[in-house]
């Protein structure tokens, strides 16, 4: 049996990244049931063919078929990690939350939100505006891309959040309408 795992192998990989754009080495892993040493090969391989490329996200390194442009990249990195998903989708919700409404929103500390807003502030998927003695936060994306990204590319993460992301896309819809 030869060491180098055979075509059918990379082509799993390629089409799972293909697939699920912005998972991770262990998330491949656990998904395709490839040994480690198999997978790190595969990943190099399909990294020197140009089939594939990755970016790190914090501690996670993202795997994308090449194809995908950057800003997409780091967006589904961030859909893929729940914590920051969850401050993401908050903000499209509720653009100018401070850090204590977006620790309150997804039940953490005041110091660990600011360390998730310091992190989607500088990959540019949020940005921020001091009035007073706050920090206003506000998503660089909407509701709307959000769920199509999740929906699309995310589909695990999406039949979770369905009836939720239903929800948030009503109070979108009836955020925009005239009063």
């Amino acid at each position: 049996m030869s060491s180098n795992p055979d075509e059918s192998t990379k082509d799993r990989v390629y089409g799972f990244i293909a697939k699920h754009p912005g998972s991770y080495f262990r998330e491949v892993l656990r998904s395709l049931r490839i040994g480690t040493g198999n997978l790190q090969y595969v990943i190099e391989a399909l990294e020197r063919e140009g089939r594939i490329t990755a970016i790190r996200v914090g501690s996670y390194k993202h795997f994308y078929p090449s194809d995908v442009d950057e800003d997409k990249k780091k967006i589904l990195g961030i859909l893929s990690q729940e914590s920051p998903r969850e401050i993401l989708l908050f903000l499209a919700r509720r653009p100018g939350a401070c850090q204590t409404d977006v620790a309150r929103e997804i039940k953490c500390s005041s110091p660990t939100a600011r360390w998730y807003l310091v992190r989607l502030e500088s990959l540019g998927l949020i940005w921020s505006r001091k009035q007073g003695v706050e920090v206003r936060y506000y998503a660089n994306t909407s509701v709307p891309e959000l769920a199509s990204l999740l929906k699309a590319y995310r589909p695990n993460v999406w039949s979770r959040y369905a009836d939720r992301m239903a929800d948030l896309m009503r109070t979108f819809d009836e955020s925009g309408s005239d009063d």
